[in-house]
């Protein structure tokens, strides 16, 4: 099943170029902070694949071009969902949507941060979460 959803204006924090700074702020319900080194630089590629596998997102986090096609994959044994810690980010991806070998693209059309998590295996915080920055 592949599932395509486009997501607009409702993220997280507004990233400006995507340059300069060394942090990177993900609003989570403890608002926690995530260092820029650990987002794996996306950025070139023309679409995305974030697996789900093993209670984990892989990459957990990526930064990602505005307009980059971002397939969530569910590559592992359990059934997973999506969900933005933030309503409204981006549709959620319920677990009837994303069984094993279930895939559903999402694109971004505005910069900003948008972290999610996995209801069934974590919190916004702990277990099976990540995020994305959305650069310009």
């Amino acid at each position: 099943m592949s599932v395509v959803f486009l997501a607009g204006a409702a993220l997280v924090a507004a990233c400006g170029d995507g340059g300069g700074g060394n942090s990177a702020e993900l609003t989570t319900s403890t608002s926690s902070t995530v260092p820029e080194s650990a987002y794996v630089d996306l950025t070139g590629s023309p679409e995305v694949v974030i697996e789900a596998v093993d209670n984990t997102f892989k990459p957990q986090y990526a930064t990602v071009r505005v307009g980059t096609p971002v397939t969530f994959r569910n590559d592992g044994r359990s059934v997973h969902n999506v969900l933005p810690v933030t309503e409204g980010a981006f549709p959620p991806i319920e677990a009837d949507a994303f069984q094993p070998d279930d895939e559903v693209t999402v694109t971004f059309d505005e910069p900003g941060l948008v972290p999610y998590y996995c209801s069934l295996h974590g919190t916004t915080t702990k277990g099976m979460y990540g995020g994305l920055r959305v650069v310009g």
